[in-house]
């Protein structure tokens, strides 16, 4: 097994990366509490959410490739094929996605829609999270850019399932469904190993405010991204 970013060998200096999902926790608490959330509650209809879903395109087909790259820049062996299988459980939900638009009679969005101003906000915010994966130079901030990505997917999905499930439109969908919250809590077994290895992955305080300020910058981006969704959703 190569040790080679994670400083497991290294002697107990200050905590481990487990210590990280309480850092999480708090950030998922505020995120909760977002405006569009919020929002999402007054919605009574899929047409309402539709501006939304289209705009979300971006994010959503530029996702398999910030984590295969920052996957790919793994240096621990064992890590490393964890997360090959956790992405490979994750793979295809693009497709589930389109497949959501045809739902809701939204027009896939073309090459000049999806670089045109109207998704500039979307297309800033993926690439300030996608810097962190070229700028990350350990696995512990690799680690963390992947966790925060999936502890904000975890607060949308649990949201959005709750939406779909009140209007009764979740048989009918994949990605804005209960079966796309389902996927994601099904990592269990992946999720036991993790925090197996994450247990022993020592961080000295230098490291852990290196990490938090990653799990920062996700999340302020995601914030951005969603002011910018709360101004599409179509209220009545």
């Amino acid at each position: 097994m190569s040790h080679a970013s994670t400083d497991r060998t290294l002697a107990p200096s200050s905590v481990t990366m487990h210590s990280l999902y309480n850092y999480l926790e708090l950030k998922e608490n505020i995120f909760m509490e977002h405006l569009f959330f919020k929002q999402l509650e007054s919605l009574n209809s899929l047409s309402q959410l539709a501006p939304v879903a289209q705009k979300m395109a971006f994010w959503v087909l530029s996702f398999q490739d910030l984590l295969e790259l920052n996957v790919r820049r793994i240096q621990d062996g064992s890590l490393k094929k964890l997360l090959r299988l956790h992405q490979s459980e994750d793979a295809g939900h693009e497709e589930w996605f389109l497949h959501d638009l045809d739902v809701m009679n939204v027009e896939a969005p073309g090459i000049r829609s999806l670089y045109g101003e109207k998704n500039t906000p979307v297309r800033d915010t993926t690439y300030e999270i996608l810097a962190k994966v070229f700028e990350a130079r350990s696995d512990h901030e690799r680690i963390a850019i992947l966790l925060t990505i999936e502890s904000a997917a975890k607060v949308f999905f649990s949201k959005i399932s709750g939406f779909s499930e009140r209007l009764e439109a979740s048989d009918k969908l994949k990605y804005f469904s209960k079966k796309h919250l389902a996927a994601e809590e099904s990592h269990d077994s992946l999720d036991n190993e993790m925090d197996e290895l994450l247990a022993h992955m020592w961080m000295a305080d230098d490291k852990k405010q290196v990490v938090h300020r990653i799990v920062d910058h996700v999340y302020i981006n995601f914030s951005n991204m969603f002011d910018h969704f709360n101004t599409l959703l179509t209220i009545s």
